[in-house]
C-alpha cells in the first residue's frame, strides 16, 4: 500500500514537472532572434526579412546622429542578451563595437557594409552612408538574410522567402529611380551640407557637392571657392538633414541665392524615403 501510494506520488509529480516544463521549451524555441542594428534603416531590412521571427533594437534612433552616438544603459542591458548585432560602419561603431563584444562574447557581429562597398571602385571619403545606394542595400539584406539562416536554420525558408520579395522591391525602386532621374545622368549637381549621399550620387551619375569638407566645417577659403561654384552651377537649393546643424547651410544658401530643404538618410521608411530624395534632386535640378 505505502509502495503504491509512493509509485502514484512520484507520478503525479512527473506530470506536474511535464506540464510546467514543457510550456517553457516550446516558448525558448519559438522565441525571437535578438538583433541589434546601428540605424534605422538597417531595422527595416531586418524586419522585412525576419517579420516576427526578430525583435529589433536600434542604437540611433530619430532625429540621432550615428557619428556621435552614444549607447544608453538599457541598450547596454540589453545588448548583453543579444543574439546579433549587424554593424554598417558608422562613426560610433569604433568605440563602441570593441566594448560591446567584452560585455556579450557570444554575440555575432556582422559588419553589413563590406559587400555593399565591392560594388564600387573606390569608397567615398568619411562617407559610410553605403546604405543609400540601393543595390547596395540589396547586398546588405543579403548578408543579414544569411546570418538569420544561420543563427535560426529552422526558418530557413522564411527568412529566403522574405528576403526576395525585398529585392524584388529594391529592384523596382532602383528602376523607379532611374526613371525619376532619367535626363540628369552626368549633369545632375546638388550642393548638401553633410556628404552623405555620395553613394546615391555613383549609383545614379549625379555629383554631390559638398560644404562640411572631409566631415569637418570648411576653411573660408574653400567656403569661398564653394560659392562660387555653387553659383555657376545655378544651384537653387541646398539640402540638409535633420541629424546636423543647418545653419552655414543657410548662410550658404543665402549667399547664393538658394533655398534649404531637408532630405533625410537615415529615414526608417527606407523605400518610400529614398524614392522621395530622388524627387526632390529631380525637380532641384530643373
Amino acid at each position: 500500500m505505502v509502495n503504491r501510494t509512493i509509485k502514484k506520488r512520484l507520478a503525479q509529480s512527473l506530470i506536474l514537472f511535464l506540464v510546467m516544463a514543457v510550456p517553457a521549451l516550446v516558448s525558448a524555441a519559438s522565441s525571437p532572434v535578438h538583433i541589434f542594428v546601428s540605424i534605422l534603416p538597417q531595422k527595416f531590412f531586418v524586419e522585412r526579412i525576419a517579420g516576427d521571427l526578430a525583435e529589433v533594437d536600434v542604437m540611433a534612433g530619430p532625429g540621432q546622429s550615428p557619428e556621435t552616438y552614444e549607447p544608453s544603459p538599457r541598450q547596454l542591458s540589453r545588448l548583453s542578451s543579444a543574439d546579433i548585432y549587424f554593424s554598417i560602419g558608422v562613426p560610433f561603431e569604433k568605440v563602441w563595437m570593441p566594448r560591446i563584444h567584452v560585455m556579450n562574447e557570444h554575440l555575432i557581429i556582422v559588419d553589413t557594409s563590406k559587400n555593399a562597398h565591392a560594388l564600387f571602385s573606390s569608397r567615398e571619403v568619411e562617407d559610410p552612408h553605403i546604405w543609400v545606394s540601393p543595390p547596395a542595400a540589396i547586398r546588405i539584406a543579403e548578408e543579414m538574410m544569411e546570418t538569420m539562416v544561420m543563427v535560426d536554420p529552422e526558418n530557413t525558408e522564411t527568412y529566403r522567402q522574405n528576403y526576395e520579395h525585398l529585392v524584388m522591391d529594391l529592384e523596382r525602386l532602383d528602376q523607379e529611380i532611374r526613371k525619376i532621374l532619367d535626363g540628369w545622368l552626368g549633369k545632375g549637381k546638388f550642393l548638401v551640407m553633410h556628404p552623405a549621399w555620395g553613394y546615391f550620387a555613383k549609383t545614379y551619375g549625379l555629383t554631390q557637392i559638398a560644404i562640411e569638407k572631409e566631415g569637418k566645417a570648411p576653411t573660408p577659403r574653400y567656403l569661398q571657392k564653394l560659392i562660387k561654384r555653387a553659383r555657376e552651377y545655378k544651384i537653387q537649393v541646398v539640402f540638409i538633414q535633420q541629424q546636423h546643424s543647418g545653419q552655414l547651410a543657410m548662410v550658404v544658401a543665402k549667399a547664393i541665392g538658394a533655398r534649404v530643404e531637408k532630405i533625410d538618410p537615415l529615414a526608417e521608411s527606407y523605400i518610400e524615403n529614398m524614392r522621395h530624395v530622388a524627387e526632390v534632386l529631380a525637380e532641384s535640378f530643373k
